[in-house]
């Protein structure tokens, strides 16, 4: 693209990709910074290039500015290339906001987040932990501590139902899906 030069690689980006982890995850993922390091691992083993943060909001995180802002306007598109949000700031709302391919979301190993299709563990329900309002800010006491307990609470969405930020809560023994979103070369 114009603009795309080695001094800023974030020129060089034309969407924001986001997946999921190969398998289902409880609320205890050493952190926000152990969740990013599965991402990022699995991406790289995938064969996707690029830095990756985990779709998850803590006291320290809301999910909303995971994104650099310069790359806020760019189309949000599964691994298949399906536009799911015309941008970043179109997945976050007062109510839930669905996304608009209908296709199920990929996993870097190529399984949909659908309930039975391999992912081991399952992911329970095809849910996915967010930790997260609807307007993408952290929801307090509901991040699983922060991604390190399985004894806390959690907010999850019904990822098979293009439900990205719904409002469910779950003990965070539940094993649910980890987003991963490309936010950078």
């Amino acid at each position: 693209p114009a603009g795309c030069t080695i001094a800023n690689d974030n020129d060089c980006l034309t969407e924001i990709t986001f997946a999921a982890l190969n398998e289902g995850h409880n609320g205890n993922l050493n952190g926000i910074a152990g969740a990013d390091a599965l991402c990022n691992q699995q991406a790289t083993t995938a064969g996707y290039m690029g830095t990756w943060k985990a779709f998850l909001s803590s006291t320290t995180q809301d999910v909303k500015d995971i994104v650099p802002v310069a790359l806020q306007g760019l189309p949000v598109k599964n691994l298949l290339g399906g536009e799911m949000y015309a941008n970043w700031n179109a997945m976050f709302g007062t109510s839930v906001i669905k996304w608009t391919v209908v296709q199920d979301l990929k996993s870097f190993d190529g399984k949909d987040v659908d309930e039975g299709t391999g992912a081991m563990p399952e992911w329970t329900d095809a849910d996915g932990w967010h930790g997260s309002n609807t307007n993408g800010t952290a929801a307090p006491n509901l991040t699983c501590n922060d991604w390190t307990s399985t004894t806390a609470q959690g907010k999850n969405g019904e990822w098979d139902f293009r439900d990205l930020l719904g409002q469910e809560t779950h003990t965070c023994s539940y094993t649910a899906a980890i987003g991963c979103v490309r936010v950078g070369p």
